[in-house]
């Protein structure tokens, strides 16, 4: 399966872009009496999907109707990359003297790492397919890529995602860089660091409950 998702889906770092906006997409947006500040999202890519230690989709160890699958990761995490632009604050109520002096704004580009390791998933899918229906399919219809999708799911009776569990041994610690101000990307690193020990214990505790009751649909 690694060497599958290499070949064929991820790029050549390893990884599989989730979003990657042409423009950019503007996350945030803020003016005050300092600065004006806007935040582009470039890139969030997904790392780690090629660390399988545990493959086992559809299986049926609970009855005839209920697929089982079962997958574990050594870790997964998330790159963001975004573009931060700071400008002098034009506000009239601004504390700073002259802001239309033509200073040309502050452009930096900010890389944040986030992610899980030893990541454990299981979910089990209940499934009843109408055989007459299925019999009833014509080849040619499967063979016709516009309507496959189709064929497959007039031959459901019933789809249900019966259970959802996701457990993770750990939290990676957050970090962020690409920042020109040493001062600024250290005040922030400590911060992740001091909000990720505080929070770790409750994530990874909350982690399976969250995926059952909100996530599963």
């Amino acid at each position: 399966v690694n060497r599958w998702l290499r070949d064929y889906v991820l790029d050549t770092d390893g990884a599989l872009v989730l979003e990657q906006p042409d423009n950019g997409m503007v996350v945030y947006e803020g003016h005050d009496v300092v600065t004006q500040t806007t935040i582009v999202l470039d890139r969030v890519k997904l790392v780690g999907l090629d660390t399988f230690t545990q493959f086992d989709p559809f299986e049926m160890p609970s009855g005839n109707y209920t697929l089982h699958t079962n997958m574990a990761w050594e870790y997964l995490a998330l790159e963001i990359d975004a573009t931060v632009t700071i400008r002098p604050s034009t506000l009239d109520s601004s504390i700073i003297v002259d802001s239309s002096s033509g200073s040309s704004p502050v452009v930096e580009q900010v890389s944040a790492f986030v992610g899980i390791r030893d990541l454990v998933a299981s979910s089990a899918l209940l499934t009843a397919i109408d055989q007459t229906v299925l019999e009833g399919i014509r080849l040619g219809s499967l063979l016709s890529t516009d309507y496959i999708m189709d064929c497959f799911m007039s031959t459901l009776y019933e789809l249900e995602w019966a259970s959802m569990t996701v457990d993770a041994a750990d939290v990676l610690t957050p970090t962020i860089s690409g920042l020109v101000s040493r001062g600024i990307d250290r005040v922030l690193s400590q911060g992740f660091d001091a909000a990720f020990l505080m929070y770790e214990t409750h994530m990874l505790r909350a982690a399976p409950s969250y995926f059952q009751q909100e996530i599963r649909p």
